[in-house]
């Protein structure tokens, strides 16, 4: 409609922007690092130490959707809510251990276009994990009105009361949040995407850093004396895509916000562990 143009608008600038400065960066600047003659170089240290800072800010933005919810006496609301800080925590986890803490190693120190498509993913990293916690707000606001509206309740509706408008100042003006399925749906649908989108920005981090010729040949020269390990290795990539591919179809088999909120930590515990074991497996002497 004509109230989404604003929105569409945005959107084309911030692609045309993205897509303009690929260019520049791939077809104007010099290769070998001789754009640093060009341009003014990075602090690549000191870069990574704002961006750690900036990521735990988008984290702290989740726990702050988790904590300023009204709370009532019910189990779902607090598996809901504990399972989620939980889940923010294992996320900054994973973050941290997939980040290199020195410059040598990271996408910025290697290559100037895999250093600035890092900085792209880092924003979509950080967009996806703004709507993860406000997925977090919206479930637990699903499980709030269900509680403050039985459905035996006669004032049971799915507009907001004036008491509704001050329980959900935090969102946007007109922001309707009720109990029904559709609503359930969507809010299910906005976990699921953006959660992927996190865990496979994560992913696509670690890629740039390491690089994807450097990547393949790790996959497929694993440990060339134990050929059950190359085998092993394609196995790990496999689980890492359904992982993935499950986390970002979840909306499709759950809906009840507890159950999301325990499925999506879950997958994220297992991304955790299949990190470890892809450390071992190819990091490890």
């Amino acid at each position: 409609g004509v109230g989404d143009v604003p929105l569409i608008l945005l959107l084309s600038w911030y692609i045309f922007f993205l897509v303009a400065n690929s260019c520049w960066i791939q077809f104007c600047l010099p290769t070998n690092g001789e754009h640093k003659k060009v341009i003014v170089p990075m602090n690549v240290d000191f870069i990574i130490h704002r961006q750690g800072e900036w990521i735990m800010l988008m984290l702290g933005e989740s726990i702050l959707s988790l904590l300023t919810a009204e709370i009532v006496e019910t189990t779902g609301y607090y598996i809901t809510a504990f399972v989620g800080i939980i889940t923010v925590i294992m996320m900054q986890v994973l973050h941290f251990e997939s980040e290199p803490s020195q410059a040598d190693g990271h996408a910025m120190r290697r290559d100037k276009t895999a250093g600035y498509f890092y900085h792209v993913v880092v924003q979509i990293y950080s967009m996806a994990l703004v709507a993860v916690g406000a997925s977090y707000k919206v479930m637990l606001n699903i499980i709030v009105y269900a509680y403050n509206h039985p459905p035996s309740d006669s004032s049971y509706t799915s507009t907001n009361s004036e008491d509704d408008g001050h329980r959900y100042s935090r969102f946007l003006a007109g922001s309707s949040i009720d109990d029904s399925t559709e609503t359930k749906q969507t809010t299910a649908r906005l976990f699921s995407n953006a959660l992927m989108l996190a865990l496979l920005s994560l992913e696509l981090m670690s890629l740039l850093h390491k690089g994807l010729s450097n990547n393949f040949k790790r996959v497929t020269d694993a440990d060339c004396d134990r050929p059950y390990r190359r085998q092993f290795s394609m196995l790990f990539v496999l689980i890492k895509v359904a992982l993935l591919v499950v986390t970002g179809t979840l909306f499709l088999w759950l809906t009840e916000p507890q159950q999301v909120t325990i499925a999506g930590g879950i997958l994220v515990f297992f991304m955790i562990f299949t990190k470890i074991v892809g450390w071992h497996l190819f990091n490890a002497e």
